[in-house]
């Protein structure tokens, strides 16, 4: 229409947000944490603000770290659950007092994290009997990644293998009070053959989706690739996909982990190898992949070691493991061949474009499944032992071999109480390290593992296991103080006498901690007596682990307008790294509810854009659970007010900068509200005039979803031409007040 105009790029994507139409304040944290229909955020999922495990390894960093799990003087089994109907493969996940199981045989069980106690068994299907299949090594074939839980929705999500009518593969939404079925769903990617693809590796849940990762069967037969699904959290969308460009195979398996999903939404997987030798089709390799919310999934970077070709031909997965995303800037891998990579988060570097890297696992030995990860401390699987690196997150990110632990079969490791807990799945035997020099605290029998990537979970003082079809609760306790007293009467002319000792021990928490003290008071008195006497002596032994303070701030605009995003920032004192910060909202100042949860910077910064879904004035809180090196601690409350209001009929708003320079690509955004109860679909009409009667029009169509709004974004080259521009956004056909406007001076 107009001629000699460039064509923009737009970029779309659904941001949904619920715009409900509830009461404010107390009715909207209500809402937050029943309905199942939430709104998710990338950060949200990332961390978890309470002391569950709701997802592989506890959040979709991978971290495998528990901070809420407090020190402890002994360790003992604690309950046993009883015989389930099939091998657990999954990791158990814990909300609140319940422990999540899922078996090969397709049942998924609710077990009490007090009493080890069946609450509820809900048995999803036939599984698929490993003998019809052309290869693999898990018979009967049915549940084998580890589910991802909804917390604040109350759901499981779980995938199944199916052999009825036909092998599939299908999702299931499961009520966690009660073990209904909310929703099922086919989730084999469009052209891939579930005869051949097993879908090992985590569910992820992010960013209003879930993700399920698939790869091959043991002995790679057959014709498959590395896929990755996705569909809505709520059951109602579309089955999304990628499938790895290799020729064949690239299997996306992780040993069981899963998807590592950043701050910004994107996903992180590691491929296995490819059948290529001689061109690189992204086998063995970090593949960087655009969130669900932005369809068609696509690939946004990735990493290859220069030796690809090499780990193609000798079948040595990179992709053995996950990425673990250790900070905003950096993030590991490792596979098979041993050789630990640390990556520019942001620019992973294509075919050799590692920051630092080195040989972790002894030559000859491999890693599989997830790692953990507590910063400065990295616990790498290696086939023949743990290895636990110190990791720099400064300019220059090396690492260093702080400690191996004994020669054994290593399962994933997490990271509970400061102290390294594994298990070795050739003998069985659970052991407890300390984590900063490998000193063996605890060890026990368990009893025999189905596969050597059974991982383990920690969740309020206890650990919890899988072995021999069962979940084992182990109970972990501490002792800080014993006094003991007697009493010596003697008569004139005896001797009088009195000793007293404590016999209190607290080796294991002296070597979890430096800091620990103690003090044993002894006293023997004697003498001739005069006179009836009666002599006391207290003895006290105490332990101390106290860390040194720490203080954590929270920024925030005084006020917002409803559908604008707030910046909330802050910094811990003194900088302990990179560590999970998590920021909460109340509406009554009394009770918060964890909203966002993010990670800071090596210098102790965190900065986040939140969009506020209700009109209201609200307090914001920003709190950290502190580490190996400093307390935890939570900031003083900042009040926020959201303007505007919700209303009946399609709205729109647009975000635009205030000043440009000539030649600037300048973005704005525009958002398209929808209050409705049915998807809208329409043109956003973009309209920019300016000096010298500059005009340009164009249109964009969005699609917002029923009580949600999609986001558009534009980008527009700034002309020449010096002066006062002005932007006009509306919805066509038009919509009663669907206007927005923006005034830009050009200098």
């Amino acid at each position: 229409m107009f001629s000699g105009l460039t064509r923009r790029r737009v970029t779309l994507f659904l941001l949904c947000i619920s715009l409900l139409t509830l009461p404010v304040n107390s009715a909207f944290l209500t809402a937050v944490a029943q309905t199942l229909q939430r709104p998710y955020r990338a950060t949200m999922e990332a961390g978890t603000p309470s002391d569950d495990w709701p997802t592989y390894h506890r959040n979709t960093f991978r971290s495998g770290y528990d901070p809420t799990f407090s020190l402890f003087t002994s360790v003992s089994l604690h309950w046993k659950s009883t015989t389930l109907d099939g091998d657990v493969y999954a990791e158990p996940l814990i909300v609140g007092t319940a422990v999540i199981a899922a078996t090969e045989n397709n049942s998924v069980y609710e077990l009490n994290a007090t009493t080890g106690q069946t609450i509820w068994h809900t048995n999803l299907g036939t599984p698929v009997n490993g003998g019809v299949l052309p290869c693999g090594n898990i018979n009967p074939s049915g549940i084998t990644s580890t589910p991802a839980i909804d917390v604040f929705g109350r759901t499981i999500f779980v995938v199944a293998f199916l052999s009825t009518p036909s092998l599939h593969h299908e999702l299931y939404g499961i009520n966690l009070d009660n073990g209904n079925i909310r929703f099922q769903l086919a989730i084999d990617p469009s052209g891939a053959n579930p005869t051949v693809q097993q879908q090992r590796g985590a569910l992820a849940l992010a960013n209003g989706y879930v993700y399920i990762p698939y790869g091959g069967l043991d002995g790679d037969c057959g014709s498959y690739h590395g896929w990755i699904a996705a569909t809505s959290a709520n059951g109602g969308g579309p089955v999304l996909s990628y499938q790895v460009p290799t020729g064949n195979a690239g299997a996306i398996w992780g040993g069981g982990d899963g998807p590592a999903i950043d701050s910004s939404g994107d996903l992180l997987v590691s491929t296995g190898n490819s059948f290529s030798s001689s061109t690189f089709d992204y086998g063995d390799a970090v593949l960087k992949l655009s969130p669900a919310t932005t369809p068609p999934i696509s690939l946004v970077d990735w990493f290859a070691p220069s030796n690809w070709a090499q780990l193609n031909d000798q079948d040595l997965d990179l992709g053995s493991t996950e990425p673990v995303i250790l900070s905003s800037n950096y993030l590991f891998q490792i596979g098979k061949q041993g050789v630990g990579y640390v990556l520019n988060a942001t620019n992973l570097g294509h075919i050799g474009g590692q920051l630092y890297s080195s040989q972790v696992c002894t030559s000859g030995h491999s890693a599989y499944g997830g790692l953990a990860y507590s910063s400065p401390y990295l616990v790498v699987p290696c086939d023949n032992g743990l290895v636990v690196l110190n990791v720099n997150l400064g300019a220059n990110p090396p690492f260093t071999v702080l400690w191996r632990g004994p020669n054994y079969l290593a399962g994933p490791p997490i990271i509970a109480g400061n102290a390294v807990w594994d298990v070795d799945v050739s003998s069985g035997l659970l052991y407890a390290f300390t984590l900063n020099n490998g000193q063996t605290i605890f060890q026990a029998t368990i009893g025999s593992l189905p596969t050597h990537f059974n991982s383990l979970s920690a969740a309020d003082g206890q650990i919890f296991v899988t072995a021999n079809r069962q979940v084992l609760a182990y109970q972990t306790t501490v002792t800080t103080t014993t006094t003991t007293t007697s009493v010596s009467t003697s008569t004139v002319g005896e001797i009088c006498s009195s000793t007293s000792t404590t016999s209190m021990t607290s080796t294991i928490i002296a070597a979890l901690i430096s800091t620990s003290t103690s003090q044993t008071v002894s006293t023997t008195t004697t003498n001739v007596c005069t006179q009836t006497v009666t002599s006391t002596t207290t003895s006290v032994r105490s332990t101390t682990f106290t860390r040194p303070s720490s203080s954590i701030s929270l920024t925030a605009p005084g006020s917002v307008l409803l559908g604008s995003s707030a910046t909330l920032a802050g910094s811990i004192s003194p900088n302990p790294g990179s560590v999970q910060v998590t920021l909460s909202l109340s509406s009554d100042g009394i009770t918060y509810t964890p909203f966002i949860t993010t990670i800071t910077d090596a210098t102790g910064s965190y900065s986040v854009s939140w969009i506020p879904p209700y009109p209201g004035s609200y307090s914001l809180e920003a709190s950290w659970n502190g580490n190996n090196q400093f307390a935890g601690s939570t900031s003083t409350p900042t009040s926020i007010t959201v303007t505007g209001s919700v209303t009946s009929s399609p709205t729109i708003l647009l975000s635009a900068p205030s000043t440009a320079s000539h030649g600037q690509i300048v973005e704005f955004s525009i958002r398209v509200f929808n209050p409705t109860s049915t998807g809208l679909t329409t043109l956003v009409a973009i309209q920019i005039q300016g000096p010298n009667n500059y005009v340009l029009f164009e249109t964009v169509q969005t699609n917002a979803p029923s009580n949600s709004y999609s986001t558009v974004y534009y980008e527009w080259t700034v002309p020449n031409q010096f002066g006062t521009y002005s932007v006009s956004v509306g919805l066509l056909p038009n919509e009663p007040g669907a206007i927005d406007t923006a005034t830009i001076q050009v200098t």
